[in-house]
């Protein structure tokens, strides 16, 4: 994915790029992550839109997503 700017806000994430605050909320609150930082103790969360993108792709292949919905199937039911 492309993104505008190399540095963006949650708040131009969001408006922009049409992730949900949620979900911004979530990624930069993720322990070891190195791709936000917040601009002063009670500013906002500035996002290196690169290293996010990195940060995303690397989680999706070690969840190994590809895609395709995954179903729960229960043995012995009904």
């Amino acid at each position: 994915m492309t993104y505008p700017k190399a540095l963006m806000s949650i708040t131009e994430m969001v408006d922009e790029m049409g992730y949900s605050r949620g979900y911004m909320n979530q990624m930069v609150n993720i322990p070891g992550q190195e791709f936000a930082f917040k601009t002063s103790e009670n500013g906002k969360w500035m996002i290196d839109t690169e290293a996010f993108e990195a940060f995303k792709q690397k989680r999706q292949r070690r969840a190994g997503r590809t895609g395709e919905v995954r179903r729960r199937v229960i043995l012995g039911g009904r």
